[in-house]
């Protein structure tokens, strides 16, 4: 059996649940001088019930809805 590590809290767990997440970053090119790039890229990270629930219930009230 697999066991994962939840990326938010560093818990070990047997059954994540697998989230595709938004990753904001600044880059870098390098062209002529060296400029900063805002960018952003999906990462996949693994999540725990506790963290998993959370995060949708911050997502719900961001939304406005109160449930």
């Amino acid at each position: 059996m697999k066991a994962y590590i939840c990326d938010s809290c560093k818990t070990p767990i047997t059954d994540p649940y697998d989230t595709k997440m938004k990753e904001f970053y600044v880059g870098v090119t390098f062209d002529t001088i060296p400029a900063p790039v805002n960018t952003t890229r999906k990462i996949r990270v693994h999540l725990c019930n506790t963290c998993y629930n959370s995060l949708a219930d911050i997502a719900k009230k961001k939304a406005g809805d109160p449930k």
